[in-house]
Order: structure tokens, then sequence, then C-alpha cells
């Protein structure tokens, strides 16, 4: 139940408020599970608002190559492809893939997955722009 789980994720970031400073990855993972559940909910602004919270989060507690960070651009990829701003998803699986290619074998299935899903979404990209 997508209501109840808002409702435990509020009360989960709540204490992580009170209890940690700012810039704790912590808050990054509740803004990040706030984001799923709001994308699965086709409330896509909201699902941004918070993939955005979650990567300044990570981005100022994690190292710049983290796993972590390319996950979250890559959710944010998803979302504004869902939402057809299709230059900005395309920025950010860009950006994921640049961080997997550096942490992980370009060879492993997932930066593989994600090229051929760029090269899939590209020339809609350019045809949207015409």
């Amino acid at each position: 139940n997508y209501a109840s789980a808002l409702e435990y994720y509020q009360q989960a970031l709540n204490f992580r408020q009170q209890h940690l400073s700012i810039d704790q990855s912590d808050l990054g993972v509740s803004h990040h599970n706030f984001a799923i559940i709001y994308a699965c909910l086709g409330r896509y602004d909201l699902a941004l608002e918070h993939y955005h919270m979650s990567l300044r989060v990570l981005q100022n507690t994690l190292p710049p190559l983290h796993l972590e960070i390319a996950v979250c651009y890559c959710e944010l990829g998803l979302v504004y492809e869902q939402k057809g701003q299709l230059e900005k998803a395309l920025s950010c699986y860009d950006k994921t893939v640049i961080i997997y290619r550096q942490v992980v074998s370009s060879t492993q299935p997932h930066v593989i997955q994600i090229e051929a899903h760029i090269k899939e979404i590209s020339p809609k990209q350019s045809n949207n722009i015409v």
C-alpha cells in the first residue's frame, strides 16, 4: 500500500532529520524511497523533487564515483523519460554510464543495458527537436 509506505517513510525521514546532520547519506536514502513511491504513483514532479534531494545529499556525503550516485542518476533518467523530457533523461543516463565505466567493468550487464537504452532513445530525442 503506497499510502502506508509514504507514511512510514515520512516517519523515518523525521527521525533521521532529528538525529543526523543534513549531510548524512541516510537522508538521501529517505528521499530516494519517497521518489520511488511517487514514481510508481505517476506523480513524476514529486518523484523528481525527491530524487534531486537524494542526489544532493549523496553528492555531499559520498565520493563522486559512487554507485549509489549512478543509480540515482539512472532513476532520474527514467522519470524524465516518463515525462517525455528525453534530453534530460539522456543527460542523466550519460552521467550514469560515466560513473559505471569507472567503477565497474564496461562489460558489466547493467552498463551494456544502459548504453543500449541511450542508443535506443537518442533518435527519439532528435525527432523531438525537429
